[in-house]
């Protein structure tokens, strides 16, 4: 059920990034816009959970499982393939173990089986997005900004080769690249 859905754990709507607006099972489960976003809803879910419960596998699998709504196979699965306690160095055990057990094998295998989709879920989980943004927004805010120095260092490069073109109309008076070179030293110390 969780392949079309792109919600490898079934997780319920809570509002979470990626969310398309269609819902499964009664309206309690949201579909995602890519499988990447619901493993990412699924890892922020299971880190605040993990970080309510001090770590608890029981807890946390009885939280987001509970006993009356699933088989009590659930949480001894979890614990065999994990351990009693989670951290986030082992927080993507946890969520590998979930998904194989809340999915059909083959199911399960086309989220964990891509290094493309789990682990860009995984990483993109650690940011916080608005509610609705998309896989792409996702991307986008995920993106690593460059320091200061690397700009600069960019901007320098730039200005360099317009001041050492051939055509005179661009190149700057000797008394203007003087301050220019004294002003990129300057922004340069700052930027470090």
């Amino acid at each position: 059920m969780a392949e079309p859905t792109n919600n490898p754990g079934n997780i319920e709507d809570g509002g979470q990034a990626g969310r398309t607006g269609a819902t499964y099972g009664d309206g309690r489960f949201p579909v995602f816009d890519s499988p990447q976003m619901g493993v990412r809803a699924m890892f922020r879910d299971l880190r605040t959970k993990m970080d309510r419960h001090e770590g608890d596998v029981s807890k946390i699998i009885n939280q987001y499982a509970p006993r009356s709504e699933n088989p009590a196979t659930y949480e001894q699965y979890v614990l065999d393939k994990v351990g009693s306690t989670v951290t986030e160095n082992n927080l993507d055990d946890l969520v590998r173990a979930m998904v194989r057990f809340e999915n059909e094998p083959k199911i399960a295998e086309s989220y964990l089986s891509r290094p493309d989709i789990f682990e860009e879920g995984m990483r993109l989980s650690r940011i916080d997005l608005p509610s609705d943004a998309s896989l792409e927004d996702a991307r986008r805010m995920a993106e690593p900004e460059e320091d200061t120095g690397t700009l600069l260092s960019r901007l320098n490069e730039s200005i360099r080769g317009l001041l050492d073109s051939g055509d005179d109309s661009r190149k700057l008076a000797p008394e203007d690249q003087a301050q220019f070179a004294d002003l990129m030293s300057r922004l340069s110390q700052q930027g470090k």
